[in-house]
């Protein structure tokens, strides 16, 4: 299956853009930086782009966690492309400034 360009027709700007989970679903990288474009090109100036993203960092402490308590890892999902985090956000940087960051550390603490 080819993929084709994703295009956007302008019809109106945003004061908010949230996505939750999407660049995880796109092809590669290049893909995933023409989807972040067009998110920042239809904002107004000063608006607001929230998401939540399966980043590899992510993936990997829980993974640590997962390996402290004695489970497997997690399945690898041939159709997900897990972007890095300080790719991802020095690219975003360009486009938008980073207002607060969230989830910097893992939800769960272990005693100790």
């Amino acid at each position: 299956m080819t993929e084709r360009p994703i295009r956007l027709l302008m019809l109106c700007m945003f004061d908010v853009a949230i996505t939750i989970h999407t660049l995880i679903s796109l092809s590669n990288w290049s893909v995933q930086k023409e989807a972040l474009q067009n998110i920042a090109s239809v904002l107004v100036s000063g608006g607001l782009y929230v998401f939540t993203e399966g980043l590899r960092d992510g993936r990997a402490r829980l993974d640590s966690l997962r390996k402290l308590m004695g489970l497997n890892r997690i399945p690898t999902v041939l159709h997900n492309t897990a972007s890095d985090r300080v790719v991802t956000l020095e690219f975003l940087d360009r486009f938008l400034s980073l207002r607060r960051r969230l989830g910097s550390e893992p939800m769960i603490r272990l005693p100790g």
